[in-house]
């Protein structure tokens, strides 16, 4: 009878598996070696090794698990690096450069205007923390 109130079953649905990629408890080893060593010269090899894995292997897992391949996870983490110091201090751009890995500051504002669409001084005026 329709005058009857039931009760509705609903599913739940769960994500698949991921297949491949890095341990979540990996990623985040991952993750917490590069924001670490931002300034210093990061090679994809010494990222799979000190993940324990091998340089091909990383970078496939890499992308699978981030999005990104591992030189263009590096860079976006430099440049997220970059855009807090930006915001947050009064450190000339040469030295945020250089403090965030790269070469110089022509080599960050060719990487960051690639990404963002403009240059980091732009970018520092219009967010720039009071």
């Amino acid at each position: 009878m329709l005058g009857h109130v039931g009760v509705v079953e609903t599913h739940t649905f769960r994500q698949p598996p991921r297949i491949g990629g890095l341990a979540p408890w990996r990623a985040r080893q991952v993750e917490r070696f590069i924001d670490e060593n931002l300034s210093a010269p990061l090679s994809v090899a010494r990222i799979a090794a000190f993940s324990g894995v091998g340089p091909g292997y990383f970078g496939r897992a890499c992308k699978d698990t981030f999005g990104l391949a591992p030189r263009a996870l590096i860079t976006h983490k430099r440049l997220d690096r970059a855009k807090v110091l930006m915001a947050t201090t009064d450190e000339p751009l040469n030295q945020i450069a250089l403090a965030c890995g790269f070469a110089d500051q022509s080599h960050f504002t060719n990487r960051f205007r690639r990404l963002m669409g403009m240059t980091p001084t732009t970018w520092r005026r219009d967010h720039r923390q009071a």
